[in-house]
This record gives C-alpha cells, sequence and structure tokens, in this order.
C-alpha cells in the first residue's frame, strides 16, 4: 500500500533548504523532494480554475471535472498530491469518485410480447433439400454414430417428398449426442468445440419439448429469433410459446449449423432453450445451452478464434449478440 508521509526537518543552522525540505516515504523507499515544487504546484493552480484542495470547493471542482471526462481519476490523484503543503501531513489519495452520469434506463418491455416478425434483414435462405441434407449427414458420419445406414437416411428423406421442403433433418439426442456432433461443425476452416466448463453437455435434455420417437424425425418452421436478442431465456420462453412456436433442443441447433454454416454470424447468434438439466433434487440448472463464435479469448484457446462454439448462459442474463432460436412443430 502506497503510504505518504511528511515532516519539516528541524532547524540545525541557517540553511534554508534544510528547514524546508520533505521527504515523502513510498513503501521502504525514501525520497527526497525536490525544492520548489510546492511553489510550482501553487503557481500550476494559479493559472487554471483548480482551488485548493479540500473543502466543498475542491471536491465541487473534482467531481465537476470527473464527469466533464478531460481527466481521468489517476489523474486527479496525481493532482491531489501536486497541492501537499510543505510542513503538513499528507494523507493516502482519498478513494472517493463520483462517477459519470449513467443514460437514463430505458424499461425492457417485461411480459410484453414483442413483435414476432422476423426483420427481413435477418431472413436466412431455405434449407437444402432434404436429400441433400441426408448426403451431408452421411459425409460427415452421422448416420454410423447413430447406427443407422446411410440408405435408411436417404430413404427417409425421400418419403418426407415435397412436404418435407424447408423443413430440418434432425437425428435424435439418444442416437447422437450434442458432444459428437459440436466437432463436425466448422467456420473458417476450424471445428468446433464444447466450452470445458460444459463437460455435462450430454445431459441437457429436452424440457417440455416433446420430440418425435423416431431416430429422424423433422424440424419445420425454424427462426433464429433475431427479434429477441438482449432478452433472457425467462423473457423469451412466455413469448414464443404465446406465438405456438417451440425453442429447438441443442442437438436441433447443431444440426441447422451443420446444414446451414451461415445461420451462425458474428453477432447474430443464438440460444437453443429447450434443453435444459435437471438437478438430482428436481430443480433446473441455471445454464441454458447456446450456440455462439468463439473470440479465441480465455480457456478457448486463441487457436480456436472464430471458430463454432457450443456454450451456456445463465436462464436470468440477456446477450446483445444471442437470439431464440425456435420452431413451429416436429415430425417423425
Amino acid at each position: 500500500m502506497l503510504g505518504a508521509v511528511t515532516h519539516r526537518i528541524a532547524d540545525h543552522g541557517p540553511s534554508a533548504h534544510a528547514r524546508s525540505t520533505t521527504h515523502a516515504l513510498y513503501g521502504n523507499r525514501r525520497l527526497r523532494a525536490r525544492p520548489g515544487v510546492a511553489s510550482r504546484a501553487r503557481r500550476t493552480r494559479q493559472r487554471t480554475d483548480r482551488p485548493a484542495q479540500g473543502g466543498a470547493t475542491w471536491h465541487t471542482w473534482r467531481q465537476r471535472t470527473w464527469q466533464s471526462g478531460n481527466v481521468t481519476e489517476d489523474r486527479l490523484v496525481a493532482l491531489e498530491f501536486t497541492q501537499v503543503r510543505i510542513g503538513r501531513r499528507a494523507s493516502p489519495p482519498r478513494a472517493r469518485v463520483h462517477p459519470r452520469p449513467s443514460p437514463p434506463h430505458v424499461a425492457h418491455p417485461g411480459s410484453i410480447v414483442p413483435d414476432t416478425t422476423p426483420d427481413p434483414s435477418t431472413v436466412l435462405p431455405a434449407l437444402p433439400a432434404l436429400s441433400a441434407q441426408a448426403e451431408r449427414l452421411i459425409e460427415l458420419g452421422v448416420h454410423e454414430t447413430a447406427g443407422l445406414s446411410a440408405d435408411g437416411i436417404r430413404a427417409f428423406a425421400a418419403q418426407a417428398g415435397a412436404d418435407g421442403d424447408g423443413a430440418l433433418l434432425a437425428v435424435h439426442p439418444d442416437r447422437v449426442p450434442a458432444s459428437a456432433l459440436a466437432p463436425l461443425l466448422r467456420r473458417d476452416g476450424k471445428p468446433g468445440f464444447v466450452v470445458v466448463d460444459m463437460p455435462d453437455v450430454d445431459e441437457f435434455a429436452p424440457c417440455a419439448v416433446e420430440l418425435p420417437g423416431a431416430p429422424l424425425y423433422l424440424v419445420t418452421g425454424i427462426d433464429r429469433g433475431d427479434h429477441m436478442s438482449n432478452w433472457s431465456p425467462d423473457e423469451a420462453l412466455p413469448a414464443l410459446t404465446k406465438e405456438d412456436r417451440t425453442p429447438l433442443v441443442l442437438t436441433e441447433g447443431i444440426h441447422w449449423v451443420l446444414q446451414q454454416p451461415e445461420a451462425l454470424e458474428r453477432n447474430l447468434c443464438f440460444m437453443t432453450i429447450g434443453s435444459r438439466l435437471r438437478k438430482p433434487n428436481g430443480t433446473l440448472d441455471a445454464r441454458t445451452p447456446a450456440i455462439w463464435i468463439s473470440n479465441g479469448t480465455g480457456r478457448d484457446g486463441r487457436e480456436r478464434r472464430n471458430a463454432p462454439k457450443v456454450g451456456w448462459c445463465w436462464w436470468n442474463n440477456r446477450h446483445t449478440w444471442l437470439g431464440f432460436a425456435s420452431t413451429t412443430g416436429r415430425r417423425g
């Protein structure tokens, strides 16, 4: 801790310098103040509107200067030290800081259901045909992980026919968990990954969402939910329910990005709050899964910058870059 102690040297002779020398003690280091420091500080004060330290005038000036944005807190502390007078005991710099005024708070809509019509600028192109999606899953080896044959996936896509146009072909999470799908994601040539503090990612199961019992099923009317960016899951779920939509589960979100990588954009990513983790005591874990793009910071590692990332967010937190992916229905 910085400590400053000043005192007057005893008068042992005619030397004015000896009588006015100030010693400043910083930790274990003793420094001798140069002559004239105080007089220069007084001259500097005379050339500005800065009042002498202490009293209401000083603190009023200090607050006004801080709020103007023309000086930093470090500079204010330095100004306080330059005004320590010779022969007086200096106190440590005060920690009191007058923060700059915050902008007016805009109340969140709360329970008001927002307009859920997607902004035309964020409407994504249609998903590939189901036959192309089937080939994509086969190419990635998803059918082998799921214990399905390549011909079986092709047959399911062909059977859906025109009724499946615009739908997403998904494999049930019981067959292929999120931990197996995430590394198949690609962006800028970098594979996807699950954050290190989510080792239980596969324990996030569908919650209040009914999935078809078949190993393969279709997800229709997918929307990224950009219009709900900066909403918390707790605020978004009731709005989705009123619009007769259900949130995507995590594996559905990964399947979506596998088939349509442009569904994941910088600052336009999404949560998959249809998956929740239930604790042994029956309560829900406060984490909710999400898919976004890594900045390569922290435990992600610089080598993963711009890679697709499966992580989590708190149930009551808002994020400006995360919407809420949802669907109008599912069928096997």
